[in-house]
Parts: C-alpha cells; sequence; structure tokens
C-alpha cells in the first residue's frame, strides 16, 4: 500500500515496517533501518514423541566429545598458569612451607 503511494507521489515518505525484496529495491529507495524485528515460525513437531536429544543432532559425536574434553580440560590449566603467574603451588590447597 504505501510503496504504491511512494511510486505515484502521493506520499513522499513511509515510515513503515517493509521487507527489503529486490524488486522493492528496485522501485524505492531504503534507509539503514533503525530497529529490526524477527519473525519466528512454529511447526509442529511431526514425530510422534519429543526427541530430547534433538539439539546434538547438528554435530557429530566427534565433535562433541572434543567440546566436553575442551571444558573439561581448559579450566585446569587456565587454574594452574594462575597459580603460576602469583608464584604458588598449583597443588597447595593449605599454606605449605617452602
Amino acid at each position: 500500500m504505501c510503496a504504491g503511494q511512494l511510486l505515484r507521489d502521493e506520499i513522499d515518505i513511509a515510515p513503515a515496517e517493509f521487507t527489503v525484496t529486490a524488486l522493492r529495491s528496485k522501485a524505492v529507495d531504503f534507509l539503514l533501518p533503525v530497529t529490526e524485528s524477527h519473525q519466528k515460525i512454529f511447526v509442529k513437531n511431526p514425530a510422534e514423541s519429543f526427541n530430547w536429544t534433538a539439539f546434538l543432532e547438528p554435530l557429530e559425536w566427534s565433535c562433541w566429545g572434543v567440546i566436553v574434553i575442551f571444558i573439561a580440560v581448559v579450566p585446569f590449566f587456565m587454574a594452574r598458569a594462575v597459580a603460576i603467574s602469583k608464584n604458588k603451588d598449583f597443588f597447595c590447597f593449605i599454606q605449605c612451607n617452602k
């Protein structure tokens, strides 16, 4: 509606929400958006039962294994690096004699 009015020079500006398409871009000029809106489409699950592990499907099991190992190992090495930088013994949890 507003796009047609712009093309017929009935209005100069249309401060409305438009989806920018190639066809509309050829007819009118668009400015950078002030805000962005996002639409969501909800689709009924085609399976009879809910799949609780569906979030795992985008990656292979080997990728998930690397992620789990990374999460388990990196904090240890970060804590070790902090202990070394503070000149403390990493495995000494109480005051140790040096």
